[in-house]
């Protein structure tokens, strides 16, 4: 076991390397690469995340965290495919850059491979799986196709020639995005997709199509915009009993003089029951009660926009006409995975303690601006029986971010057919697995 000291050293080498790489990171795009694994990120190896690294991840008691897979994939969101199946488990992994990769567990063991399943694509940020036709719907900047044979093509190594496209929807749908183009995509319980339309700057007067959810059919057909006034709903999920939309919501940058947008506004997580609500943005935010590293329970306080007013939007009355979050999640956290949490498991699933269950998990990519930096973390939320309220906002696991800079930076979550969960880092190039293991040590 190394000494602190020298742990402190090794882990701000790869620090400074991580920062290093991100610098290059526009000229990282250009490059095309057959396989996963033929990139590495800053302060990675081709052969894995370095074990010391993920000694310094915090996490509750009996919960363990290992790499889902040694090879190198610049992972965004996660998608769990074959239909649910445990043996083999197939994993879809998007990216910003220009592909979608495939994770297959042959086993059922935790340990995964990978391969690249598409590519020359722009940005495919939005996966969404349908098992109904094993489909794998993929949306970029100006398009949303439609894959099919996708569980196929992946256990068969990712072989382009099985798989079959597409188009569903385009640019009358989805418009130019000078800025927010990470398009999310899911697949809702009334069997419609959901597509973000973010707005195009950092904050202004917003107008359609923009600031926007937007749904329509399988098909493409019946488009419409579902929710209105949110800046970039960057991730969302459904709970499977109110059938509510819950999405993480960013929200904007250099508010006040000086530091002051150190603190506010804090991004979001938010519930959507019905189609049609505006959530006022960007005339209302909201800042949460408790110290910003990690806010206490509720949506905190309206505040009004200090730069883009509307006459007779106060404070006072953005609480009165702004619909509130669940919960105010912090400033800067950039929010970009969502995930709930079911209280019952099925047999031979994990069964985790019994403060996770009916919650949501978050995903902290951290903060890009801030002084000092805040996020790099996966936080709790945890509702009341009745789903109306948060009772708790807790951080779940973090050590992402040290005193001398994020050496990684969690992005999409998903559940796994056992139990377990899967955390995507696009800072590392990687995807973890954290299971419960109390009986195990180490």
């Amino acid at each position: 076991m190394p000494s602190l000291a020298l742990l402190a050293a090794y882990v701000a080498l790869l620090c400074a390397a991580q920062a290093s790489a991100r610098s290059d990171s526009t000229l990282g795009a250009t490059a095309a690469g057959a396989s996963a694994t033929s990139a590495g990120a800053g302060g990675r190896s081709l052969l894995g995340v370095d074990p010391a690294l993920l000694r310094l991840i915090k996490l509750p008691p009996g919960f363990k965290i290992r790499t889902y897979t040694d090879d190198f994939v610049d992972a965004r969101n996660l998608a769990v495919g074959n239909r649910g199946s445990s043996k083999p488990v197939v994993v879809y992994v998007s990216t910003t850059g220009d592909k979608v990769h495939a994770l297959v567990d042959r086993t059922g063991t935790g340990t995964a491979t990978a391969c690249t399943l598409l590519s020359g694509l722009d940005n495919p940020n939005g996966i969404a799986y349908d098992g109904s036709t094993r489909s794998l719907y993929v949306s970029e900047v100006r398009r949303i196709t439609r894959w099919d044979n996708v569980d196929v093509a992946a256990l068969a190594g990712c072989k382009a020639s099985l798989l079959r496209s597409r188009q569903v929807a385009g640019p009358a749908v989805l418009p130019e995005q000078a800025s927010h183009a990470n398009r999310f995509l899911g697949l809702g319980p009334d069997g419609k997709l959901y597509v973000t339309v973010a707005a195009p700057f950092n904050v202004d007067v917003c107008r359609d199509p923009y600031c926007s959810i937007h749904r329509l059919n399988k098909n493409g057909s019946g488009h419409e915009i579902f929710a209105r006034g949110i800046r970039n709903a960057a991730a969302w999920t459904w709970h499977p009993v109110t059938k509510a939309l819950v999405f993480v919501g960013m929200e904007r940058d250099n508010m006040g003089p000086g530091n002051t947008h150190n603190n506010a506004p804090d991004d979001l997580l938010h519930s959507l029951e019905k189609p049609g609500i505006d959530l006022r943005w960007p005339y209302c935010h909201w800042v949460g009660g408790g110290y910003p590293v990690q806010r206490a329970p509720g949506p905190g306080t309206a505040i009004a926009d200090p730069d883009v007013t509307l006459p007779g939007m106060t404070a006072q009355r953005c609480a009165r006409v702004a619909k509130k979050p669940l919960q105010a999640l912090g400033p800067h956290i950039a929010p970009l995975g969502v995930l709930y949490w079911p209280r019952a498991v099925r047999a031979g699933q994990q069964q985790w303690p019994v403060g996770f269950g009916n919650g949501f998990f978050v995903a902290e990519h951290g903060s890009w601006n801030r002084d000092p930096p805040i996020g790099y973390r996966v936080a709790y939320v945890q509702l009341n029986a009745n789903n109306t309220a948060v009772v708790r906002h807790s951080i779940f696991a973090s050590g992402w971010l040290q005193p001398s800079g994020d050496w990684g930076r969690p992005t999409g979550l998903t559940r796994l057919p056992d139990g377990s969960m899967l955390v995507a880092d696009d800072g590392q190039g990687t995807v973890y697995r954290i299971s419960y293991e109390p009986s195990t040590r180490g």
